[in-house]
């Protein structure tokens, strides 16, 4: 029906890989987490793993991606983004540069079911317009086209998946 596949990018979950944690004490109505980390409000430290990867979970439910990803993505021409460096505790200097990604498009979500506990977000075909990777509007999901898909998984960048989407 459409030529393109699209992907959902998401960390992995392998026990030895760093899991981020905010170590200011924070509270539910605290503005949307993102603009605080793009102020550069919150300090992170570890919260688990032993081994520095190139996409990381955290506590607050927002992937974040090492220097050697964001200079992937701009190697492989990938623009339509903004990058917000964390400040990690002094114990955590020496693993490099980690950040929060914000990208420039975003397409409207189409929800397609919802329970109590899930909402299942989709996108409709007719609102992409050819990025490789882009956002869902309302959500923290990041999808990418089979072509970066595989461009990632060429580049062997670590703690990365991905789970095929179907847009609608």
């Amino acid at each position: 029906m459409f030529s393109n596949k699209f992907f959902i990018l998401r960390h992995g979950w392998a026990n030895r890989y760093y899991w981020f944690a905010v170590i200011e004490n924070v509270d539910p109505s605290t503005p949307p987490f993102e603009e605080m980390i793009k102020k550069g409000k919150f300090t992170f430290s570890k919260q688990s793993g032993t081994t520095p990867a190139d996409m990381h979970g955290s506590t607050m439910a927002i992937d974040f991606y090492s220097q050697r990803f964001v200079n992937f993505l701009k190697k492989v021409g990938i623009r339509n983004f903004s990058v917000y460096k964390l400040k990690f505790v002094p114990e955590m200097s020496k693993i490099g540069n980690y950040y929060y990604l914000e990208l420039k498009d975003e397409l409207p979500a189409k929800r397609t079911f919802y329970t109590k506990i899930l909402s299942h977000v989709n996108f409709y075909l007719k609102d992409w317009k050819g990025q490789d990777i882009f956002a869902i509007e309302g959500t923290k999901m990041i999808i990418v086209t089979e072509k970066l898909r595989k461009l990632i998984e060429k580049e062997k960048l670590k703690n990365v998946e991905f789970e095929e989407i179907k847009p609608a």
